[in-house]
């Protein structure tokens, strides 16, 4: 695989990982003296649906290269199943896929899509442990400064001119 196909492979895979963590339900509860809001039933919640419950974006590496496969992969179906629960899309399963919908799939794609598919399973189980880090930054404290940035001038604008009046 060359350097460029290798670098789109890799975005799409860390998104997958990123996707996979969110998508993942912890064990247990957060740790004591936690101020983070769960909802009755967190039994079941994703770290996705606390985020979003607590108020939260989520956070995703950006995909400059490569969405198509992104929407391939969500049309797959993300994974496959077994008898033992989730389980990563099989190369069959993809050219299949390929073959009825008419694209002509190449070998990096395909690669990609079942290692996507791969790393998504992979990440839905260590995203299990409460302690599991994200993939890709910290979707937990992450604010947009920019945004921030408004709001304060804006809030320090309309006291100097409250003041001035």
């Amino acid at each position: 695989m060359g350097k460029f196909y290798e670098a789109v492979s890799q975005e799409l895979i860390l998104y997958a990982r990123q996707l996979g963590w969110f998508h993942s339900i912890p064990n247990s509860s957060p740790k004591t003296g936690s101020v983070t809001k769960r909802p009755a039933n967190a039994a079941s919640t994703s770290r996705l649906e606390l985020l979003q419950a607590n108020g939260g974006i989520p956070l995703f590496p950006e995909v400059a290269r490569g969405e198509y496969l992104l929407a391939h992969w969500f049309e797959l179906g993300l994974t496959a199943t077994s008898g033992m629960g989730l389980c990563p899309l099989s190369f069959q399963e993809i050219n299949a896929f390929a073959k009825c919908n008419g694209i002509n799939l190449l070998a990096w794609e395909s690669v990609t899509l079942r290692r996507m598919s791969t790393e998504y399973v992979m990440q839905l189980g260590a995203g299990e442990t409460p302690e599991c880090p994200p993939p890709y930054g910290d979707p937990v404290n992450q604010f947009d400064r920019e945004i921030v940035e408004k709001k304060i001038s804006s809030a320090f604008r309309a006291l100097i001119s409250a003041r001035v009046s």
